[in-house]
């Protein structure tokens, strides 16, 4: 038996074969070996389901919506059938760095808070050039609400907020959870493809 922790992977997929199994392929691939994959297909889609069943790996397990539910849904019941101490949630058109679960489970094992969530920076890819994101940490007086909340730029990246897409609601209880236990790692872990074009100073072109 592994003595490193077990992660659960939670994916939430729909129509997009290739992009998904490039991103199953990078969390099993990772440094912190004992992971499992939960891919959630949010609705039917023959063509997802058979891209990865081609994937031989016991780590994957595949969970098929009967309806759509868009990423909110998807996630909960990939979270919900997860095992693993610890969920680290990937989109399908990202992609990890090798030892992004290897750096965040040190870091979480480090942190003060029982229940710690960590975060670390990206990389945004276009055709132009490579972004991080955020491009800044929070100053050393800053409380992290005000850090994730008050854009101090026009540009994107300038905190975590940008995270909380469409339809991803939190409970007041579970977002002030998050704002007393949030760990920003300084190191860039995940690789965004694609991204809209943008010019040298950020914005978009």
């Amino acid at each position: 038996m592994s003595s490193e922790p077990l992660v659960s992977a939670v994916i939430p997929t729909y129509n997009r074969p290739n992009l998904v199994v490039r991103a199953v392929k990078t969390a099993l691939s990772q440094t912190h070996s004992n992971m499992e994959v939960v891919v959630v297909v949010d609705g039917p889609d023959d063509s997802t389901s058979k891209a990865l069943g081609a994937i031989a790996d016991s780590r994957i397990q595949i969970i098929t919506l009967q309806q759509h539910l868009g990423g909110s849904g998807a996630r909960n019941a990939g979270v919900q059938a997860a095992t693993g101490e610890w969920i680290a949630f990937l989109d399908d058109d990202d992609e990890w760095l090798p030892s992004k679960i290897e750096c965040q489970i040190e870091i979480a094992r480090c942190s003060r808070y029982r229940i710690p969530v960590v975060s670390s920076q990206i990389i945004a890819r276009t055709p132009r050039q490579d972004y991080i994101w955020p491009r800044r940490f929070p100053l050393p007086d800053e409380h992290i609400s005000d850090y994730l909340f008050s854009r101090k730029s026009l540009f994107q990246g300038e905190g975590f907020a940008r995270h909380f897409g469409a339809g991803v609601s939190f409970s007041f209880h579970s977002l002030a959870s998050f704002l007393d236990t949030l760990v920003a790692h300084r190191a860039n872990f995940i690789r965004l493809i694609p991204a809209p074009p943008r010019d040298a100073t950020g914005q978009l072109s």
